[in-house]
């Protein structure tokens, strides 16, 4: 491994490397964007950093004058120097070497270089098929195959994708779960019954996305004491601090988004604007959720509180 701190150096290292008959892997700067054509001639492999540069100091006018172009222009491309070796057909491994918090920032600078024209595809063999290529561990490493080492991670989504979840990882065959799967799929529409009795309001809540990343709207439904041909009048007693009181009000408007939408285990919750179902404030909703049911309990917006239940309407 020849460290090359600069595309020049990159160069000199081919010299060296040719003259002395090395088997050389270049360690590059990231600018090996400036003599791509070049470099990408030696045939070396590069292991490419994803410690880009940090914007110049552009704060004040003072400050500005004395950013060069060139400073500019190497902040704004080294994030698409891991695409254009890709195109130009340079083998590279990414490393982190010279990140901070390695092991927190290292995927989303990877990510980065994928949103700046780096295939997905030809990211993940650049951190795993290409590096253990390069350090001669590829009888054991670097792809999934039978009696290969049992290393990689599960995500709910892309891996170079900032929403993505990991989920789990696995090193050496060890399972170690990052984020809990939930046990149930919860995914459906759901008759659910706030509050008790005559008291309580019944609405369809409609849960959708993926197991991990749910979202959910509440709409117009039926108690499942009332046929759906029958039209719902809703009764409300109110509690708490406020007095309430009986009342009668409109069923609830259709389309209202849940909000702070969270299923972990066999616990699903989330919050709603109370005017969906004539109150004023927000309404918060937590529930134990199997395949059919829910039981749990909500707070009005006074800090009442109500008990909670549904049954599937998948």
């Amino acid at each position: 491994m020849i460290d090359a701190p600069d595309q020049q150096y990159a160069l000199r290292a081919e010299r060296v490397a040719r003259e002395f008959k090395l088997n050389a892997v270049l360690r590059g700067s990231g600018q090996e964007y400036r003599r791509l054509e070049e470099i990408a001639a030696t045939g070396r492999a590069v292991v490419v950093p994803v410690n880009f540069a940090k914007a110049p100091n552009v704060a004040s006018p003072e400050a500005a004058m004395q950013a060069s172009l060139e400073d500019l222009m190497d902040w704004d491309l080294q994030p698409e120097n891991p695409a254009r070796l890709e195109r130009a057909g340079v083998k590279f491994a990414l490393t982190g070497h010279g990140l901070r918090e390695r092991d927190a920032t290292f995927l989303k600078a990877a990510s980065k270089a994928v949103a700046r024209g780096l295939p997905a595809d030809a990211a993940l063999r650049a951190l795993t098929v290409t590096p253990a290529e390069l350090l001669g561990l590829s009888r054991s490493h670097g792809t999934i195959e039978v009696g290969k080492s049992a290393g990689f991670v599960v995500t709910d989504g892309d891996l170079f994708d900032e929403k993505t979840k990991v989920l789990e990882t696995w090193v050496d065959g060890a399972r170690y779960e990052v984020t809990a799967i939930p046990k149930e799929d919860v995914r459906g529409t759901w008759a659910v019954r706030l509050g008790e009795g005559d008291g309580g309001k019944a609405v369809m809540i409609k849960l959708t996305g993926e197991p991990t990343r749910l979202r959910g709207r509440l709409t117009t439904g039926t108690s499942a004491t009332r046929p759906a041909t029958q039209a719902l009048s809703w009764l409300w007693f109110g509690g708490g601090s406020s007095g309430g009181g009986r009342g009668r009000g409109a069923a609830p408007r259709d389309g209202t988004a849940l909000a702070n939408l969270t299923y972990a285990g066999s616990q699903v919750a989330f919050t709603f604007k109370g005017d969906a179902v004539g109150m004023d404030g927000v309404v918060q909703v937590s529930a134990t959720a199997s395949a059919d049911r829910w039981v749990g309990t909500g707070v009005r917006p006074d800090g009442s509180a109500f008990a909670v239940s549904a049954s599937a309407r998948k």
